[in-house]
């Protein structure tokens, strides 16, 4: 059995599909300029700008408690430089797509979230907090508003 990082002729590592996928999952959640950005940077010819822009990622990414750089730093170096080193497609892939995924499933709840509270409060939810008080019934017919006095009763 091959190790996962060698291809045999004709066919695709498990380790170089997996990152294509992630990034393509990458691309579809991010902004149209963004994703044209990545799809650049992924091309053979750019292996030169690639490399550092991942490095300078991943040392922005260890040093997030500074202003301007972040912890999202940290996973972009890595996804570009797996690009170009075998042993790390796998394991960035895999959580690339995961990440995405995530991402993805956060959105279309917020946004399902976000159009519930534009179009105002449930109108069985407004009849509600707009009823009157209940009324009890007691066993003989009458009705009387409830007594909070009564709540509690001490033996």
């Amino acid at each position: 059995m091959l190790p996962d990082s060698t291809t045999e002729e004709g066919s695709v590592s498990e380790g170089k599909r997996i990152l294509r996928q992630a990034f393509k999952d990458l691309e579809r959640e991010l902004p149209e300029r963004l994703a044209r950005v990545v799809r650049r940077l992924r091309h053979p010819d750019a292996r030169w700008i690639r490399i550092p822009v991942g490095l300078l990622a991943v040392v922005g990414g260890i040093f997030s408690f500074l202003p301007v750089l972040g912890i999202w730093m940290l996973p972009l170096g890595l996804l570009l430089l797996a690009y170009d080193i075998p042993f790390l497609r796998k394991p960035v892939g895999r959580f690339t797509i995961w990440a995405a995924w995530r991402w993805a499933r956060l959105r279309r709840a917020v946004a399902r979230w976000w159009s519930g509270r534009a179009k105002g409060p449930d109108p069985a939810t407004a009849e509600d907090a707009a009823a009157k008080p209940q009324v009890l019934t007691m066993a003989r017919g009458e009705a009387r508003e409830p007594d909070s006095r009564r709540a509690h009763t001490h033996p």
